[in-house]
């Protein structure tokens, strides 16, 4: 993915519950996707995920999740760095 010269928009924040981290990488996944809805743009726009979660032993499960999100799309980097909170990602 190439971030291309113009306007930019970063979306942060929209961490969702879960019971385990894939499931919360899922619901977090689906609230990207309604806000690329909102937007107007698709997955394609994506350039990077930079993801917290907790724990970092459980990141292959992260990775999963983005790649079932973005099927046959090819998904951008992923940078993922281990946070403590209440909510897994």
């Amino acid at each position: 993915a190439v971030l291309p010269v113009g306007e930019t928009i970063y979306v942060s924040g929209q961490a969702e519950p879960g019971e385990n981290l894939g499931e919360a990488t899922a619901h977090t996944l689906a609230g990207l996707q309604r806000t690329l809805d909102h937007l107007g743009l698709g997955r394609q726009h994506v350039v990077e995920l930079k993801c917290f979660l907790t724990p970092m032993s459980d990141a292959a499960s992260l990775y999963s999740e983005v790649a079932t999100f973005f099927g046959e799309e090819v998904a951008p980097p992923v940078s993922v760095v281990e946070w403590i909170s209440t909510l897994p990602v």
